[in-house]
């Protein structure tokens, strides 16, 4: 069968499967007045049924589904989900091979964890697609529908596709779309099928019943490391992206994705220059303020005024000049290239462990340990004498608001004064290491630095924040569980 072409680009994809109309049935965007609630300018919230896989950690199902549940930060703020999960099906469970590679690689055990969602949350789990449509009930009950059909155990093909069943989920879904005379939209995460054949036949359904559909990735606008952005407007004519997985079909799709969003601000991007200096009338701007184009009409809701418009061609006919701005101090050395030689050379982070000599003292009799000799060396250097050593009640006092943050309690007192044992302080120590306390004292400072908020805190942040506790828990419980480093950023790059 011959290939037919379905669109020409992202952009018209979007147009002809009206996918705005999509994004403001699930998601609840609205416009006006800005001093309502995001309860009352979203409205009623709309039913969604998830439809996916797997619903398991780190893996597609958990990283959409749970941001439908709980919402997500976005730009300092806590973002709501303006939909309500009411029903789900999941096809599989993660298999025993699955849970034990998940658990080496993160610490704790991985299962699925839709039940526990559904137990949570309130929603139904369903045994078929058709009946998580409807609740369980006899006709279609939910608004719109997200199905994830990404990660479980599936065969492959000869070209290393692996063949979810996207498809087969969304026939399924228009059959109960045909069957109950009433369609709504429809997500699929990543693309439509590993067949462009079945892909084909998504769209033409789509487009016979008259249901928004939308198929896509969210790279585009999570963040990347090392921390790049292509500026607006930037002379790009071709780009290449490096995919380091062995499977193209599950990571090519995401790397396509995240290079399309950067490439898409080159100059032109896909409709070509919004500004063509000297020419109002060749300027796409100006088309899409005077309403020329009903496709590009900005802003949608309201005409600017003659004035307004009058301005901006007055501006572009005399060349659109932009006000010269001098680059901060930090900005113009960001533009610089780091000397990282001379970084290494010059910096702590960058040198190699090493064990150093301890510097000598003349106060021998304080020194405990090694570290006791550095840190009377440069009370020395400073021609300062150190205060001697603190009392039993005293140390025992410092250690704990360290550790913990907690005074010790009477008895905690007295029986460290009764201890006469010479490893009576180190006794102590790990015991406070080994307190739940521990992690709740010392996680306030990873939270504190991702701007961690319970919400209702005031200006910028004076809403409630429902599902923010599940973040500051599991960061408490990394601290006490003495996670690597490395995996707990790891983790929270994931999502």
């Amino acid at each position: 069968m011959p290939h037919t072409r379905i669109t020409e680009t992202r952009r018209e994809f979007l147009e002809t499967t009206t996918a705005t109309a999509l994004a403001g049935s699930l998601v609840g965007t609205s416009s006006g007045d800005e001093q309502k609630s995001p309860a009352e300018k979203a409205g009623p919230k709309k039913r969604i049924a998830i439809i996916t896989t797997l619903w398991a950690y780190l893996r597609h199902g958990q990283h959409i589904g749970d941001r439908f549940l709980v919402g997500y930060p976005h730009e300092g703020d806590w973002h709501e989900p303006g939909v309500e999960v009411v029903s789900a099906f999941v096809a599989q469970q993660p298999t025993a091979s699955d849970q034990k590679v998940r658990e080496k690689e993160f610490g704790f055990p991985q299962g699925d964890l839709s039940a526990e969602r559904a137990r949570e949350f309130g929603f139904g789990l369903h045994k078929t697609i058709p009946d998580a449509l409807r609740c369980g009930g006899k006709r279609l009950a939910v608004d719109g529908v997200v199905v994830i059909a990404e990660h479980g155990e599936y065969p492959t093909n000869a070209k290393g596709q692996k063949l979810y069943p996207r498809s087969e989920f969304f026939s399924q879904i228009v059959d109960v779309f045909r069957n109950d005379g009433r369609s709504v939209p429809v997500f699929n995460d990543k693309h439509l099928s590993y067949s462009f054949e079945q892909a084909s036949r998504m769209v033409a359904a789509s487009r016979e019943l008259n249901f928004p559909m939308l198929a896509g990735s969210s790279l585009p606008v999570t963040w990347r490391m090392p921390e790049m952005e292509v500026p607006y407007g930037a002379e790009i004519e071709e780009a290449v992206v490096i995919c380091g997985s062995s499977s193209l079909d599950s990571s090519g799709f995401h790397a396509l994705e995240a290079l399309q969003c950067l490439v898409e601000r080159r100059k032109g991007g896909e409709t070509g220059p919004v500004v063509v200096p000297g020419k109002p009338e060749a300027s796409l701007l100006i088309r899409a303020v005077v309403y020329l184009d009903n496709e590009l009409e900005m802003p949608p809701n309201k005409k600017l005024p003659d004035k307004v418009i009058a301005d901006l061609q007055e501006w572009i006919r005399i060349g659109a000049p932009w006000p010269e701005e001098k680059p901060t101090q930090n900005a113009a050395q960001a533009g610089k290239s780091q000397d990282w030689n001379k970084l290494r050379l010059e910096s702590w982070a960058f040198r190699p462990v090493n064990k150093p000599t301890p510097p000598a003292t003349k106060h021998q009799e304080l020194v405990n340990n090694p570290i006791d000799q550095f840190v009377l060396a440069r009370i020395e250097k400073q021609g300062l004498e150190p205060l001697g050593r603190s009392s039993k009640r005293s140390l025992l006092r410092r250690v704990y608001l360290d550790l913990i943050g907690l005074p010790p309690t009477p008895e905690e007192m007295k029986a460290f004064l009764d201890d006469q044992r010479e490893n009576a302080l180190g006794q102590v120590i790990d015991s406070l290491l080994n307190s739940p306390h521990y992690g709740e004292r010392w996680a306030r400072h990873w939270l504190d630095t991702a701007r961690y908020s319970d919400g209702l805190g005031g200006f910028g942040d004076n809403g409630p924040l429902p599902g923010a506790w599940r973040y500051r828990d599991w960061v408490v419980d990394c601290f006490n569980r003495d996670l690597p480093y490395s995996l707990f950023v790891q983790a929270q790059i994931a999502g």
